[in-house]
């Protein structure tokens, strides 16, 4: 078991974070230990959705050359090389407390992350 000495001196190895990186909660707007639990959590987080056409172009190089695995390596090598898909946002750097972390409340977190993309997208027109 561990002593205290050596957690500490474990921690200051540790990447940290500074006063001002440090933000409410992005869920429950409360401070990161407002339930005393000293862990919460930094996400990352980006929304892609299937772009038709690139996929359709894929598909019908993949075709053109025989098909299967082969037409498959080759439409790699011969073609285009189209994107299949297209980010619709990305919010990076999302603190979330450890209570609202461990409520499963996922939802509510693409929900903020929807509602954070669309008041973005208003503020650039």
């Amino acid at each position: 078991m561990n002593t205290k000495t050596e957690i500490m001196e474990e921690l200051k190895n540790l990447p940290g974070l500074k006063k001002q990186e440090l933000k409410k909660c992005a869920l429950c707007d409360q401070g990161m230990m407002h339930s005393g639990d000293i862990q919460f959590y930094r996400l990352s987080l980006e929304s892609f959705v299937i772009d038709h056409r690139g996929v359709q172009e894929t598909s019908g190089m993949e075709q053109m050359m025989g098909g299967g695995s082969f037409g498959a390596m080759m439409a790699g090598v011969m073609g285009t090389n189209p994107d299949i898909a297209k980010q619709m946002f990305q919010e990076k750097n999302m603190l979330v407390c450890s209570p609202c972390m461990m409520s499963g409340r996922l939802s509510t977190i693409l929900s903020y992350i929807e509602a954070k993309s669309d008041e973005d997208a208003k503020n650039e027109h």
